[in-house]
């Protein structure tokens, strides 16, 4: 508070006594109450905004274990591809085995094709 300098009078009156008190009493609480809506209001931002971002951190989580996971099996893959002979090798035999296959005896021809069928491939015999 500032002190009343001896060439200056006093602020004293109706306008600043006792009189405006219960007024500014009023329009403090309703002051209060306002920051409280809007604290209210505030809150309520934020925990939906965390929530989201609690959300969003989980999927961006999914979303790099996986890039992980599928990485790791591309890296896996392109490091365990079969000799290229063996491919080569199979080629010919398959090819031959296709020529072939009605001049085989019938349990070779069933035993190939129980092979080929465990393999997930189409048998000999079925191709022509």
């Amino acid at each position: 508070m500032i002190e009343p300098q001896p060439a200056q009078r006093g602020q004293i009156g109706d306008q600043y006594g006792l009189y405006r008190l219960p007024q500014t009493l009023v329009d403090l609480r309703q002051g209060q109450h306002q920051q409280g809506v809007r604290d209210v209001q505030i809150a309520e931002q934020l925990a939906t905004l965390t929530k989201y971002s609690q959300r969003s951190s989980w999927v961006l989580a999914r979303c790099a274990g996986l890039l992980l996971l599928f990485g790791g099996a591309i890296a896996w893959h392109a490091q365990h591809q079969p000799e290229v002979g063996y491919v080569r090798a199979y080629a010919a035999l398959d090819t031959t085995l296709v020529q072939q296959w009605p001049s085989l005896p019938k349990a070779t021809q069933e035993a190939l094709s129980a092979t080929y069928a465990r393999l997930g491939l189409t048998p000999p015999g079925a191709r022509k």
